[in-house]
Order: C-alpha cells, then structure tokens, then sequence
C-alpha cells in the first residue's frame, strides 16, 4: 500500500486520504498553517495525535516543519499570506516591552503586527488592565488604552523577533 493514511473527524463523518508524502512531517505543518489564519483548530475536528506508524514500517520523516510552512505559504494567493508572521516568535503576554511589534488578527482575518506603545492603568471595559500592554491599533485622540481590542489576549502572543 505505500506510504498513506486517513486522518478523520472524532466521529469518523469527515475525513482525509493522505497518500504519497502521508507522513507527520507533510500533515503538520499545513494544519498548524491553519491556526493564524483563522480556520477552525485541528482540535476540532481533525486529529493527528491517533498518527501511528504501522510496526511493520518506518515513519516518514524528510522534511523540516519550518521549511513546510514557508513553501504553503508561496502557494497562497498573495494577499492571503502569512510571510513575516511564520517567522515570529512566540512569549508570555506578561513579557511584552515598549516597541515589541504583536501579531494581532484584525478585520477580514488577516494577521499584522502592532506596536506596544503602553501599559494599562485601570479598568478597560469591566476588566482591570493595570499592567498589561497594549498595541497602537484603535485609537482616540491618540489615546490606544481605552480599547479592550488593543490588548493581546491570552496567555501568551506572537510578536517580531527582537534585534
């Protein structure tokens, strides 16, 4: 049979034939590609976590994660492009500094970095944001920390690497 595998659903309704280049090296990156643009996590409805190689043969591994993204990226249209973002670093939200550039999603789904440009003083729409960054993104009045949308949510985030 060669080198292939079926990747489905939980439920088994919706499901994959991966053949030639069927490997975890060729499957994972395109899924983890899907995370910044948007589309619906791997976790809900395609799991690669039950990828187990058959004890008779050898899983295929030739081909580097990073390199993978960067070619799926040169296959998308070019307004659709990730670029600079694929290589991004990811931190604590609590480690942002003044300057850091934050890769945020903004309107239509596309990802783009914002500069830190202040830390919060107070309550931003009922949550207490002393301390925590925020990016210039929506302002008033050049004023950026009144904004819930200009604070990185989550734990961590992604921003530029630092020089």
């Amino acid at each position: 049979m060669g080198n292939r595998a079926v990747i489905t659903t939980r439920d088994r309704k919706v499901g994959a034939d991966v053949h030639w280049n069927g490997g975890r090296d060729t499957i994972q990156p395109p899924l983890k590609y899907c995370e910044p643009k948007g589309y619906r996590p791997p976790s809900s409805d395609l799991s690669t976590s039950s990828m187990i190689p058959y004890p008779e043969s050898r899983e295929q591994s030739e081909y580097d994660f990073d390199e993978m993204l960067q070619t799926f990226d040169t296959c998308m249209p070019e307004g659709e492009r990730l670029g600079a973002y694929l290589d991004s670093a990811e931190i604590p939200v609590s480690e942002l500094r003044l300057g850091d550039m934050v890769w945020m999603r903004d309107v239509g789904d596309h990802v783009k970095a914002h500069p830190v440009v202040g830390f919060g003083t107070g309550m931003v729409n009922g949550y207490d944001r002393t301390g925590a960054a925020y990016v210039e993104r929506y302002d008033r009045d050049g004023d950026c920390s009144w904004n819930p949308n200009n604070y990185p949510h989550g734990e961590t985030c992604r921003i530029v690497p630092r020089r």
